[in-house]
């Protein structure tokens, strides 16, 4: 019949119906299926474009994202949902950031984690500090953090969307621009306004009260630009990290991709704070300063006696200076009188043979007729006597003794006549009286000389002595100076940031 036909005309366009509808089906799951496979590559590329960046870096340092802002702002709930936005982690018990459930802030110290991914770091900052030993281990830890696993940083302002830009969050924006300007260059600082719900409900609610997301981030941005002395708004990103449904999530998971994507692109930029971070300096807290320029005075003190202390020396030094010249000179007119006489002493203190008397007579180039006599007495035994004469004397009646001669000579010639008599007796003899007073003499000059070269010593060691103290004193007054330059310095080094914490801990008994 007509009925069982269209019966059957309508099963089999049912099947066809069917059929076409498993496999548009298939084709949507293996749809899906290719979409997670792009995504999973998406991510295993930007993973393996870290990587790189990682490999070509010397130290294999991660970008980092550290987190910025007053405690309640949301800064440990986005680090999650940064991390890892799955919501067994953001809502789990194993959060790498736990989250505060009451009034009391949960985040006390710094933290560091990698994403699930292994992009990027994040940092969580806690929002407030409580006593001094606390900030300057807050200090300590974020240096080494950054020095320790972050080549680049961004920061990341937070700030609640229902929340107004108060007193509390400006200052808070200006504590970590003051202690380290470095997170607050222009290009590497983004604002992330967190609570911001997408739900229908939250949207009429936000309307009916008239409340303009364009107008509040507008107003957000030129209060963070202000605050941190930007040259640039930076850029902000309306987000809720905890989302409930699928809509929310996907707006959320949307919202998070553009944040990483933002923020990968930044810090990839020439001009971002892509830097040698080993050398980073951190503001010194108002406190140490108040402490340092208290110091400050004492070691100025401290260094004007030293420097007193370093003319009196060099005065010291001078004088010994000009006594050790007086004092050289007399030992080298010491030396030169002394080896003068011990050369005498040398020369006159022998048994060699010297003239102790001598009888000359000479008519030179006349004729004469010579007939003269001579007695020769000396002093001391002669022990040999010399006579000569130009071969035309005749000695009559010449006679030695032990302590002399005598004589008569005769002679004719036209051209001249000479002759010559002397007696020659020891030196030691001769000179017996002049050689002990020599020994004295020398003995006193040798005695002298000992003395001038002992004083020569000592005012050496003196000159020395002040010469070393005069270093001590220098190497004190460089000790200080370096001292008063670190104290006068506005900012702190990681190395000295852990000095100043070690003796605030040793000051409170920590």
């Amino acid at each position: 019949s007509s009925t069982a036909y269209e019966q059957l005309d309508l099963a089999r366009k049912n099947k066809e119906l069917s059929e076409k509808l498993e496999l548009l089906q298939k084709e949507c799951d293996q749809w899906k299926e290719s979409s997670r496979e792009v995504e999973k590559l998406k991510a295993l590329v930007r993973v393996k474009n870290t990587q790189i960046r990682n490999l070509q870096s010397k130290s294999c340092k991660s970008p980092m994202i550290i987190l910025i802002g007053p405690s309640g702002s949301g800064k440990s709930t986005l680090g999650n949902f940064l991390l890892d936005p799955s919501e067994e982690h953001i809502m789990g018990s194993h959060q790498a950031f736990p989250t505060a459930r009451s009034a009391r802030p949960e985040t006390q110290a710094i933290s560091c984690k990698p994403s699930a991914d292994g992009e990027f770091l994040v940092v969580d900052t806690p929002g407030s500090i409580q006593s001094h030993t606390a900030e300057l281990e807050f200090i300590v830890s974020l240096l080494q953090t950054i020095q320790d696993t972050g080549e680049t940083f961004c920061s990341i302002v937070c700030a609640k969307f229902d929340s107004r830009m108060d007193s509390q969050f400006l200052a808070n924006v200006k504590y970590f621009k003051e202690l380290l300007p470095a997170l607050f260059q222009t290009g590497n600082v983004v604002l992330a306004m967190t609570n911001f719900t997408t739900d229908s409900r939250s949207v009429k609610q936000r309307a009916m009260q008239g409340v303009k997301v364009g107008e509040v981030v507008s107003e957000a941005t030129e209060a963070i630009t202000e605050a941190a002395g930007l040259s640039c708004k930076p850029q902000a990103f309306c987000i809720d990290c905890l989302p409930m449904d699928a809509s929310e999530r996907e707006a959320s998971l949307k919202t998070r991709r553009d944040i990483v994507d933002h923020v990968t692109q930044c810090m990839e930029q020439p001009s971002s704070i892509s830097r040698d971070v080993t050398d980073l300096e951190v503001a010194k807290p108002p406190y140490l300063r108040q402490q340092d320029d208290s110091l400050l005075t004492s070691l100025d003190k401290e260094v004007l006696e030293l420097h007193g202390k370093l003319v009196e020396a060099e005065s010291s030094r001078e004088a010994i200076a000009e006594e050790l010249e007086v004092t050289k000179e007399t030992k080298n007119r010491l030396s030169y009188d002394l080896m003068r006489m011990e050369d005498e002493l040398k020369d006159i203190d022998s048994p060699d043979l010297t003239v102790t008397e001598e009888w000359k007579v000479s008519k030179p180039w006349k004729p004469c007729v010579l007939v003269e006599s001579f007695d020769l007495k000396a002093k001391w035994p002669v022990r040999k006597c010399v006579r000569w004469d130009n071969g035309f004397i005749d000695w009559k009646s010449y006679k030695e003794s032990e302590f002399g001669a005598e004589g008569t000579i005769h002679g004719k010639f036209a051209r001249g006549l000479y002759a010559s008599v002397s007696l020659h007796s020891e030196k030691n003899v001769v000179h017996k009286e002049r050689i002990v007073a020599l020994k004295a003499q020398i003995a006193e000059k040798r005695e002298a000389l000992a003395r001038s070269k002992t004083v020569i010593q000592e005012l050496k060691d003196r000159r020395q002595g002040f010469g070393l103290q005069k270093g001590e004193i220098e190497a004190r007054m460089a000790d200080k100076n370096r001292e008063k330059e670190t104290l006068s310095a506005h900012s702190l080094t990681l190395q000295q940031a852990r000095e100043r914490l070690d003796t605030l801990q040793l000051t409170n008994g920590v």
